[in-house]
């Protein structure tokens, strides 16, 4: 007799890169404005949020859920109101075990965050506009390629239909919106060292691009 297996009342949660992006953004901020720029330790940190050294830790690096409250104080003691959309909830090891078989090739996938990308939505035709821009960005190595048009005439389903598309010829796949261009940087920046705590400056930014075959989609 096979026993179901128990379900575990989900705990915790962690920074989405919504998350992550907003929070060091006001981090930053707090250091130019109290700490002549010079970045915080992470003792000094832990004493602001009035939390455990190792749990500033914990958040920082994204992969240990930790409480709301506690995801609350760190927002909190920057002046931000903790919300849905900064929050991500990790998948149990066990369903992750049951949907892994067989596991892919990782190393062959790229990563990507669609972020508000439109997704399954009808597209037809096109297929001329498709060709001329995969030309440009995987033939002539365009390093910017920007849609023009009236609203409605369907830049934002043809840009994601392209994406999609070219996304397996790239190592880094994001698609932002400009709406959210005060943590754009720091988004960006996140995701592309893989949540490494480095400051969302240009430099560092450029750095990153080097590093690795990068789509970025911005609309």
């Amino acid at each position: 007799m096979v026993k179901p297996l128990s379900k575990r009342r989900q705990r915790g949660a962690i920074l989405s890169l919504r998350g992550v992006a907003r929070w060091q953004t006001a981090i930053a901020d707090a250091e130019q404005s109290t700490n002549n720029g010079q970045r915080f330790p992470l003792e000094d940190l832990a004493d602001r949020i009035r939390i455990f050294p190792k749990t500033v830790r914990k958040v920082l690096k994204c992969q240990t859920c930790v409480d709301r409250s506690t995801l609350d104080l760190c927002f909190s003691a920057f002046q931000l109101q903790l919300a849905s959309p900064d929050l991500d909830y990790p998948e149990s090891p066990v369903t992750l075990a049951i949907k892994a078989s067989p596991p892919p090739q990782l190393s062959d996938l790229p990563r990507c965050d669609w972020g508000e990308a439109p997704d399954h939505e009808p597209f037809y035709g096109r297929e001329q506009e498709l060709t001329q821009l995969s030309q440009w960005i995987q033939h002539d190595h365009c390093r910017t390629v920007t849609l023009l048009g009236l609203v409605g005439v369907g830049k934002t389903c043809l840009a994601s239909r392209l994406a999609h598309q070219l996304a397996p010829t790239f190592s880094t796949v994001i698609w932002r919106s400009l709406r959210h261009l005060s943590i754009l940087m720091a988004e960006l920046m996140v995701f592309l060292s893989h949540h490494q705590p480095l400051e969302p400056t240009l430099s560092n930014l450029i750095n990153e691009l080097r590093r690795q075959r990068c789509l970025i989609v911005i609309r």
